[in-house]
């Protein structure tokens, strides 16, 4: 009983040989893709992060409050080894004396240095008598 079963499973694989080879290479194809597509998923993600990193620096963790004061917890924290400072003192106001977008303040030199930040044209202040303003900025100002 048992050689007329085995001999009936053989013969029934002959008989679908062709259809099994062809399921077995469609699996091997799929297992593949899928394969790549993690594989370039991974490698683009990857990428896309060394992208940021080379174009703004480290990553920025930053408080927003009004009392000036460094916070430890941050300063002190171990993934956070090189840090800069950026502090928003006052906004510029219209002639209607409403406020606008445009924040004045400033940022140490470490900043600049993480952030990877350049200027287009000119220079960075280089007294305390100097700023720092964009294009964009200058023409809100009428002074473009």
């Amino acid at each position: 009983m048992n050689t007329e079963y085995m001999d009936y499973c053989f013969k029934s694989i002959k008989r679908r040989k062709k259809n099994i080879i062809k399921t077995s290479f469609t699996i091997f194809i799929v297992f593949a893709a899928v394969t790549l597509l993690i594989l370039i998923r991974t490698n683009v993600y990857q990428w896309q992060l060394q992208s940021v990193k080379d174009r703004f620096g480290s990553w920025f963790v930053m408080m927003c409050g009004s009392d000036g004061k460094e916070n430890s917890e941050l300063k002190g924290h171990p993934y956070l080894k090189e840090s800069g400072k950026a502090v928003k003192v006052n906004n510029v106001y219209d002639n209607g004396g409403e406020m606008t977008e445009t924040g004045i303040g400033y940022m140490t030199e470490e900043f600049i240095r993480l952030g990877n930040i350049s200027t287009e044209e000119g220079h960075f202040p280089q007294k305390d008598d100097e700023a720092a303003v964009d294009w964009n900025t200058l023409l809100e100002l009428n002074q473009g």
